[in-house]
């Protein structure tokens, strides 16, 4: 069995590198090791990544890859460029007995909506020929012209998404057939998440478990708002609130640190430089290249994370602890909100006006204060929760397998 597995070029990015490794793993051990895996990872060091984390060496970069020489100038981009697209359909299909397409919120409109049209295209081609998986997706939401393509384009593929709000976005208004509703797959267990020398990596940061506290300020600034000194005034508020008055130690740790436009280290490294050097031991920063079950544990052994990367706050649950979420989109509200019944830990952060007076930062120290107050009683609701994520994500591997390996 011959399986492309697009949409994880960056490893780099924590979240998107666990859900990749979850399918290859759980899929691997369904079909006792007799499949490849092919990936359209952007550099050797991402292939390096998938493969010590999964501990496979059955996974190959695509064959089927772009050819820059001929590239439109004026796209600038070649998965715009008509030509090559039709040309990398046709070598999908004639080199692979299936393609999936990892989640999470790419086939939306929040970042781009000329792709998005262009990768909906892509799939559809495919689909056409050979069996198409979507998985572990929040889909949309789309506007204008886009709602009818949309539904067109996808009614061919098999949609697993990973929240309720996806399902019923996809099945009701855009009246789309094949689509089942799982979880994400970052909820599973990283391979090998049991057996990591978890002592050894905290004190190698000079971290105790349940002593800290860790916060992921997002690199996607631009999400949140146009002000970045509000973005970074607001951080900073955050931090020493956590610090000043309840006492904690405060880990800054990047959960994507490619591409270099939405890095974020870029954040804390100014957060860190106006802070200065005012908390040389309550405030530390991770700037450690790690692999995504390093960041998962550092996020988990801590009391409780604030998070702008969403799977920076799915890891910490994960793990059965909590986590407030700063959310730019829908995925948050679908995933923690819905799926773990978490929605109490949510701050909704997408607008200029949210940043202004430090609206976020006192939002969010009113989710820490009740977080904390009612701390026993979140996390037997994520425990419970948790699980039911967990065998919806099962539930989606034996389905995709029933599909293609039986």
């Amino acid at each position: 069995m011959e399986i492309m597995i697009s949409h994880i070029q960056n490893t780099f990015n924590y979240g998107s590198a666990m859900m990749a490794i979850n399918l290859i793993y759980y899929l691997n051990k369904k079909f006792n090791g007799d499949v490849n895996f092919h990936v359209d990872t952007r550099t050797k060091e991402d292939l390096e990544n998938l493969i010590k984390s999964t501990g496979l060496d059955n996974i190959k970069v695509n064959k089927i890859l772009p050819d820059k020489s001929k590239l439109i100038k004026a796209k600038k981009d070649v998965n715009l460029d008509l030509n090559w697209i039709g040309a990398y359909c046709d070598g999908i299909i004639n080199n692979y007995d299936c393609f999936m397409v990892l989640g999470g919120d790419d086939l939306s409109e929040y970042y781009s909506k000329e792709h998005v049209v262009y990768e909906l295209f892509k799939i559809n081609r495919i689909a056409s020929k050979i069996p198409v998986f979507l998985i572990g997706q929040t889909i949309g939401p789309f506007t204008e012209w886009r709602k009818e393509y949309a539904a067109d384009m996808l009614e061919p593929c098999h949609i697993f998404t990973r929240d309720n709000l996806t399902y019923d976005y996809l099945t009701r208004e855009l009246g789309i057939s094949n689509v089942i509703k799982s979880s994400d797959l970052a909820f599973l267990d990283l391979p090998n998440q049991n057996e990591y020398d978890i002592q050894a990596l905290l004190k190698k940061f000079n971290l105790n478990k349940d002593e800290y506290v860790t916060l992921v300020p997002s690199g996607l600034v631009k999400c949140y708002t146009n002000n970045y000194n509000n973005y970074i005034d607001n951080w900073i508020g955050i931090i020493e609130y956590l610090i000043n008055k309840k006492g904690f130690k405060v880990v800054l740790l990047p959960h994507v640190l490619r591409p270099e436009h939405s890095d974020d280290r870029v954040v804390i490294e100014d957060i860190m430089r106006r802070i200065g050097s005012k908390y040389p031991k309550e405030l530390i920063y991770i700037y450690d290249i790690l692999l995504p079950l390093g960041a998962r544990l550092v996020l988990g052994n801590g009391l409780f994370s604030i998070s702008g990367r969403m799977h920076g706050a799915v890891s910490t649950f994960q793990m059965e602890k909590p986590s407030i979420s700063l959310s730019y989109s829908v995925k948050y509200k679908g995933v923690i909100g819905g799926g773990l019944d978490c929605e109490d830990l949510i701050v909704e952060a997408s607008n200029d006006e949210k940043w202004v007076d430090g609206k976020v930062m006192t939002e969010t120290i009113s989710k820490i204060d009740y977080l904390i107050n009612n701390y026993d009683d979140i996390l037997l609701k994520i425990k419970d929760n948790l699980g039911k994520c967990k065998d919806e994500v099962i539930d989606m591997i034996d389905q995709i397998y029933k599909e293609i390996g039986e």
